[in-house]
């Protein structure tokens, strides 16, 4: 009798693989492919297995030692998935209805996989076939298919099967996963759900449909992890050295790159900030309330990697090296996205606004109840601490950045990205250095017509002035309101800036300047070659200043800067202000762009109502004050200024008078609409800041500017704070020294 079965159960498996070869197959679990695995389950409990392995060994060769060629293979493979995902997802109703339904059998009960044990069992024998490097594609894109749809209805016994074994069976289920970027997706599902509970899906793909089908699974019986298991799996997971492990995949030539990028990106999204079902977020919305944390399972263990200084160093000395933009992008990107995400300014995260309407069409009730409602987004990696570990790290590799990004370091003032080359160069000698030009990681350079080349900004570059930006501006409001007088972020950020000595050409006196004689021009030209091939890192701010005007059409860098720039307006952070303005000419540079350049104009405007409405925020005493009323420029064009604010913020068309209920069709802008307290403030940043009435004493104000700082704040190019050269507190020195004179004579 049991050798009559045996028979029969492969003359069954025959049966079924002859099917698989037709394409009535293409349909899936019909009536025919029905009877067929449910003889063949009936005499196994096992009976998956017959489809898993025509997916895994699709191309296996056959009893006469024949390959099966790739077209039936793929096609073979392909209808076996598409039966097993038809029978997992026979317990479910699809969001679509209809069609979708009838096609997957949605009203036949499960007869492949009825129990926990049984998926468990399949994930573990298609990870295992995942660690085979000669699998086919075909086959890896059908695992993947079938182990998302395991997870979706039994995550529990998919991640104990993917961590069972230890160590070693973490190594050998999961490490082959990091290096296709096939697999990569199968990894980070197995981590989101293995931390949050649920499936993983970042911001991009977190449409109302998906959110319905995600409902759907959780209201038809797929299980839920319990947080001891949670617990666990985040455990191994750190034990494993996930981001470690990741970030080192992201150096590797053969890697990937943007896969790598996005997996830890929608890691650290999903698991920082986790979802919640949209019923619960709308009774949240509507009774006012914020949602309640999720229970901590040891996340801060898994994201441990982050908060290190060697994660960050590693992957910058890695961006300066590497010579291929494809690479140099995915790092970069890595490194600013994932500390936008920490401190809750990445564009996964911010709600995108509207687009602008016309100012005849009137807003609906739809309209306004959307904007009266209010997204809570609650940060996680805030809440533990590890966005400021993050920042802490970051400010210990800024030598290691700042050289990453190659800022201009000598003639900095007068810094061209656009200049003409050497026409007094052969040909030889041309390719020569256009050689050694591509060989270098960050000196490429674009030929023009007519001998002319550019720098270019470059996104990887574009993407570290990001991240620098987000160290600039980042300040946990949070954790320096218990009452302590600890500096904040930003505040320690620009004082380790400002550690870093100034370059030696901005350092020369005035009399040093005037002199143009041919043997100190070629002194200056030694001393400039000396300082390029240099290691010594300077003070970024004057070249972060002449990047705005070499790059004057490049909209990505001016908003990177304006926003540094408010940080260190709106705290007034004293030895950053006098590199900025003084050292670096930077105020006198904007009023003479206003009349030069028309591309800059926009910045500039912003930029010089913010300095003009900061000022008048602050005492008399203050250096900002003091500074904007001694600039001769400033004074003469604050008129012009004025009046060209007022050009910029009047209405581009005159509006109907069929809404006289919105607007007014004659409304003029006067001086009062740009002043503190407006609309035009705030949207500069100045919200919330009023004009200094005198209450608070100045002294005491004073104190505040210039707490914990030495006057200049320059370094004197050995890493240690400079003495002060000009400025209220150069003069006062200056007095000093001439009562001691009057004293000797």
């Amino acid at each position: 009798m049991a050798a009559a079965a045996t028979s029969l159960k492969e003359e069954s498996i025959a049966e079924l693989y002859s099917f698989l070869d037709t394409k009535e197959a293409d349909f899936g679990l019909d009536e025919r492919a029905r009877k067929l695995v449910s003889f063949i389950c009936q005499q196994d409990e096992e009976g998956y297995q017959v489809l898993s392995n025509v997916i895994v060994q699709a191309n296996k060769k056959d009893e006469n030692g024949e390959t099966t060629p790739d077209a039936i293979a793929a096609a073979r493979s392909y209808r076996a998935m598409t039966i097993l995902k038809q029978d997992l997802s026979s317990n479910t109703q699809s969001p679509y209805g209809g069609y979708a339904d009838m096609m997957m059998n949605q009203h036949e009960p499960a007869m492949i996989i009825t129990q926990p044990d049984q998926a468990g069992l399949l994930a573990k024998q298609l990870l295992v076939a995942l660690a085979n490097k000669e699998q086919p594609s075909y086959t890896v894109v059908h695992i993947r298919e079938v182990l998302a749809m395991l997870m979706d209805r039994f995550p529990g016994n998919v991640l104990a099967s993917a961590a069972s074994g230890g160590k070693q069976g973490l190594q050998a289920h999961l490490a082959p996963l990091l290096h296709s970027p096939i697999t990569l997706s199968i990894l980070t599902n197995l981590v989101c759900y293995g931390c949050t509970g649920r499936r993983g899906m970042p911001s991009a793909e977190k449409s109302q449909a998906a959110m319905q089908q995600q409902m759907m699974m959780n209201a038809s019986g797929s299980q839920k992890i319990a947080a001891g298991a949670r617990k666990k799996f985040v455990r191994q997971m750190a034990e494993f050295q996930l981001f470690d492990r990741l970030a080192q995949s992201l150096k590797e030539e053969e890697a990937s790159g943007e896969e790598v990028c996005d997996a830890i990106l929608t890691i650290l999204e999903v698991v920082g900030y986790p979802p919640e079902d949209p019923q619960q977020q709308q009774q949240h919305q509507t009774m006012g309330k914020i949602p309640p944390m999720a229970p901590q399972v040891g996340e801060n263990l898994l994201f441990g990697p982050l908060t290190s200084t060697e994660w960050w160093k590693d992957l910058l000395e890695c961006l300066d090296q590497e010579s291929r933009m494809e690479k140099k992008e995915s790092i970069a990107r890595t490194l600013h996205s994932a500390f936008a995400l920490a401190t809750g300014n990445s564009s996964r995260i911010v709600k995108s606004h509207a687009p602008a309407r016309d100012a005849t069409e009137l807003p609906t009730a739809q309209d306004e109840k959307e904007e009266e409602e209010e997204e809570h987004v609650i940060n996680r990696l805030v809440e533990w601490e590890l966005t400021d570990q993050m920042h802490a790290a970051l400010l210990q590799q800024l030598p290691l950045l700042l050289r990453t990004l190659n800022l201009p370091r000598s003639d900095i003032l007068n810094y061209h990205a656009t200049t003409d080359h050497n026409n007094n160069l052969n040909e030889e000698q041309e390719e020569e250095e256009e050689k050694n030009n591509n060989e270098s990681a960050n000196n490429t350079t674009i030929r023009h017509p007519g001998r002319y080349r550019t720098v270019p900004m470059g996104s990887w570059r574009v993407q570290l002035l990001s991240l620098l930006k987000e160290v600039i501006c980042y300040s946990n409001t949070t954790g320096n309101s218990t009452g302590n007088n600890k500096p904040s972020q930003s505040t320690l950020a620009m004082d380790a800036l400002m550690e870093f000595p100034l370059a030696p050409e901005l350092l020369k006196s005035k009399k040093q300047k005037k002199k143009s004689n041919k043997a100190e021009e070629e002194e200056t030209k030694e001393e400039e070659a000396a300082n390029a091939e240099d290691d010594t890192v300077y003070n970024p701010w004057p070249a972060l200043c002449s990047l705005v005007f070499a790059y004057p059409y490049n909209d990505f860098y001016h908003n990177i800067f304006y926003q540094m720039l408010q940080t260190v307006v709106l705290q007034h952070h004293e030895p950053t202000l006098r590199v900025i303005f003084q050292k670096s000419k930077f105020l006198t540079r904007a009023l003479r762009s206003l009349s030069e350049s028309s591309a800059l104009k926009g910045l500039i405007l912003q930029v010089l109502n913010l300095l003009r409405l900061r000022s008048q925020s602050l005492a008399p005493n203050a250096f900002l004050h003091q500074y904007l009323a001694s600039h001769d420029l400033w004074k003469n064009d604050s008129d012009r200024l004025i009046e060209l604010t007022l050009y910029q913020q009047k209405p581009i068309k005159q509006v109907p008078s069929a809404v006289p209920a919105l607007f007014t069709p004659s409304t003029m802008v006067t001086l009062a609409d740009i002043e503190l307290g407006t609309e035009f403030a705030n949207k500069l940043g100045l919200s919330g800041i009023s004009k200094w009435d005198g209450t608070l004493e100045v002294e005491e104000q004073a104190s505040k500017v210039g707490a914990g700082a030495d006057a200049n704040g320059a370094g004197n190019g050995n890493g240690q704070p400079g003495q002060q050269q000009d400025g209220q507190g150069g003069k006062n020195k200056k007095k000093k020294n001439n009562k001691k004179k009057k004293k000797k004579k």
